[in-house]
């Protein structure tokens, strides 16, 4: 917003929410933003735009990070043919969602489908809090897994340390939906850049505070995906990177 002349205090004031990670939380969280009359929510995530949508008919969302059922279908077969170049004798993967998205159901039956094609076996395991993260990696390795698909969650993204460590003390190889999670120590993501999509929400943003009709904006889907390596986690899994894959990455971090 600063990038498109928007100063706070000057010509913007920000109300900022935050459900802390408690979905429920959310409702009141919108219904307050209702009762201010802003001008327009910015929803990050499934859960929050499906709140604001809820709570006004009035005023402009835009939806930032949302999963779309019809759109999560060439991203989850794509994923999984990453861990698989990455993996090639890869068999048994633990799919961790957060059962409090309302996204995550969706994300999990195209990976269901992608798995057919590639022939490898998925099961769910799923977590809401930081305690259940380390039961569900628990649980991967009771059921054998030799990889783990971390599906995108604000949770998990919060969590991407906490992620990074467990699966590296667990042994387990883990691919994600967001580069941050690379760099928080993850062995590999393919997915859309964060702050990319802020970047555009942002344009979204000054149309609709200078007069254009949100009817008349398109609901707009990541065009660039990125594959992001990260080295040194994959050399403490005893993993090499098949040259191929780190010819079509975006980002290698050593």
């Amino acid at each position: 917003m600063r990038d498109l002349s928007y100063v706070e205090g000057k010509n913007v004031q920000y109300e900022w929410r935050y459900a802390d990670n408690m979905y429920e939380r959310l409702p009141d969280l919108a219904a307050s933003l209702v009762k201010l009359k802003v001008h327009v929510i910015v929803a990050a995530t499934t859960p929050a735009a499906l709140a604001a949508q809820r709570a006004t008919s009035v005023i402009p969302i835009v939806i930032v990070a949302v999963g779309d059922p019809n759109l999560t279908g060439d991203a989850s077969q794509k994923q999984l043919s990453l861990l698989v170049a990455a993996l090639p004798k890869l068999s048994r993967v633990g799919v961790l969602s957060n059962p409090d998205n309302q996204s995550s159901e969706a994300a999990y039956k195209s990976v269901q489908t992608a798995s057919k094609t590639l022939r490898v076996i998925v099961f769910r395991v799923q977590a809401r809090t930081a305690a259940e993260i380390a039961q569900a990696f628990s649980a991967m390795a009771r059921e054998r897994a030799d990889a783990c698909y971390v599906i995108g969650d604000s949770f998990f993204f919060n969590q991407r340390e906490q992620l990074a460590e467990m699966a590296a003390k667990a042994r387990l190889p883990a691919i994600y939906a967001q580069r941050q999670h690379v760099e928080a120590g993850g062995l590999m993501s393919y997915g859309a850049n964060p702050v990319g999509l802020y970047r555009r929400a942002a344009t979204y943003v000054d149309k609709i505070l200078k007069g254009a009709r949100p009817a008349d904006l398109p609901v707009e889907q990541a065009n660039v995906l990125e594959l992001v390596l990260n080295r040194k986690a994959a050399t403490a899994l005893g993993i090499i990177f098949p040259q191929e894959l780190v010819l079509r990455a975006d980002d290698v971090i050593d």
